[in-house]
C-alpha cells in the first residue's frame, strides 16, 4: 500500500511511525511545510519519498528520494483544522482514481460539510485520533500512539464502504481501535470530554492569574491538585483557537449546561445546603469512578509517581542515574513544595506506564518508598 502524509508534526510523525512499524512493506510520501522536517522523517527511514504540495515553487534539496501524492491509495491530511479545505483543493486532481482522503482534526462536522459542498471525486472519511499531547512536532512523535487508542472516523457521502473498510483495516493494524460515528455526534461528544474541559482548565488558570496576590503566593502554591487538573491548560493555542471557532455552537452548548451546573452549586452554597453540597460531590465521584482507565485518550493521562527522599545534595542526580542505568527515560523531575495530591517529596514523570512500572520496581528494589497515583 502506499500512504500520504500532508504535515509531519506530532500527529502525523506519529502516525507515520506506527505504519513504518507495524506495515514496514508500506511505501510513505510525506509532506511537511518545514523541508528540515522532512528530511529528518527520511534519513531516520520514517518515510521513503519527499512530496510537495501540488503548484510548490521550492526545489527540494539533494540527496532526498522524492515522490507525490499520485500514487498513493491513502493519504492523511495532518494539519489544523482550518487548513484541511485548501489542502483537499490543491491535491484536488493529483490524486488517482479511489484514493482515499481523510484528516486528524478535532472537529469534524463543518470539514465533512464543505467537503460534501465540494463533490471531490475522491473518498473522504473524516478522523479524529483520540489520543495526543500537551507537546507538538515530530521530535515528540512516537510509534505506540495509536495502539490501543480510540480512533473516531466519519464518512463523507462520496465514502463507499470499500474505502472505510480499506482505511479501518489500515487503522487497525496499527493498533486502533475503529469506531465510524457521524460528524454532529462527534463534535458533540468531543465539546462534552476535550474542548470544553480546555476551555475550564485555562479559566481555572487566568482566574488564579487575575486574582493573585501582589507577592504571587498563588503561583507558588500552585502545584499538587490545581497543576494536574489545568494541565491541559499548556496546550497549543493555536490549535485550541481554531477547535473553538470550528465546533463553536457545541462549545457554546456545553458551556451553558457547565454554567448552570456551577450556578446551581452556587445558590446551594448560598443558603448553606451542605446536604445538596454533599450530593454534588457524591455524584460526580460515583460517575468519574465508573470511567475505564485507559492509558490513551483524547486527554492524556499523566504517568508519574513520588519517592520520599531525604533533602541532601544530588539525591536527584542519584536517582536518575539509577534509572537511566535501567534504560528508563525521565519526562520530568522535580522536588514537589506543595505536597497536595503528592505524599514524597520527589516527583518522577515518564512517557509511558511500561516506563513508570519499571521505574517502580527498580526504587522499590532499593528500598525506596514510592507513592503511586492513583488513576482511575
Amino acid at each position: 500500500m502506499q500512504v500520504g502524509l500532508v504535515g509531519l508534526g506530532f500527529m502525523g510523525g506519529s502516525l507515520a511511525k506506527g505504519i513504518k512499524k507495524k506495515c514496514p512493506d508500506h511505501k510513505i510520501t510525506a509532506y511537511d511545510k518545514d523541508v528540515s522536517v522532512s528530511m529528518q522523517a527520511f534519513e531516520e527511514k520514517i518515510i521513503d519519498y519527499v512530496a510537495q504540495l501540488p503548484g510548490a515553487d521550492e526545489l527540494l534539496p539533494e540527496g532526498l528520494s522524492t515522490g507525490t501524492f499520485e500514487s498513493c491509495d491513502i493519504v492523511f491530511i495532518c494539519t489544523p483544522v482550518h487548513t484541511v479545505i485548501p489542502v483537499i483543493q490543491k491535491l484536488q486532481g493529483h490524486l488517482k482514481q479511489g484514493c482515499i482522503l481523510t484528516d486528524i482534526g478535532s472537529t469534524k462536522g463543518e470539514i465533512v460539510e464543505q467537503v460534501d459542498r465540494l463533490h471531490l471525486e475522491y473518498p473522504f472519511i473524516g478522523g479524529h485520533p483520540m489520543t495526543g499531547s500537551e507537546k507538538k512536532g515530530f521530535e515528540y512523535s512516537i510509534d505506540i500512539l495509536l495502539e490501543n487508542a480510540y480512533y473516531l472516523i466519519t464518512p463523507s457521502r462520496n465514502a463507499d464502504s470499500f474505502s472505510i473498510q480499506l482505511l479501518t483495516n489500515l487503522l487497525k493494524s496499527i493498533g486502533a481501535l475503529v469506531i465510524v460515528i457521524k460528524p454532529d455526534t462527534h463534535d458533540y461528544v468531543t465539546a462534552a470530554i476535550s474542548h470544553v474541559p480546555h476551555v475550564i482548565a485555562s479559566s481555572l488558570v487566568n482566574t488564579v492569574l487575575k486574582n493573585d496576590l501582589s507577592n504571587k503566593l498563588m503561583h507558588t502554591l500552585a502545584a499538587g491538585g490545581f497543576r494536574d487538573i489545568t494541565r491541559i491548560a499548556s496546550s497549543s493555542p493555536e490549535i485550541w483557537t481554531d477547535i473553538s471557532i470550528s465546533n463553536k455552537e457545541h462549545i457554546l452548548q456545553l458551556l451553558h449546561a457547565f454554567e448552570c451546573e456551577l450556578a446551581s452549586f452556587r445558590e446551594h452554597l448560598k443558603a448553606n445546603e451542605d446536604e445538596l453540597i454533599h450530593k454534588f460531590f457524591t455524584q460526580a465521584k460515583q460517575y468519574r469512578d465508573s470511567f475505564e482507565f485507559r492509558t490513551t485518550g483524547v486527554i492524556q493521562p499523566v504517568f508519574e509517581f513520588s519517592v520520599s527522599v531525604e533533602d541532601r545534595p544530588g539525591m536527584i542526580a542519584h536517582i536518575a542515574t539509577l534509572l537511566a542505568k535501567e534504560d528508563i527515560s525521565i519526562k520530568n523531575i522535580g522536588i514537589v513544595n506543595n505536597r497536595e495530591g503528592f505524599e514524597g517529596a520527589l516527583r518522577i514523570e515518564f512517557y509511558s506506564l511500561e516506563s513508570m512500572n519499571h521505574a517502580y520496581q527498580v526504587l522499590k528494589k532499593r528500598n525506596y518508598t514510592v507513592h503511586p497515583k492513583e488513576n482511575k
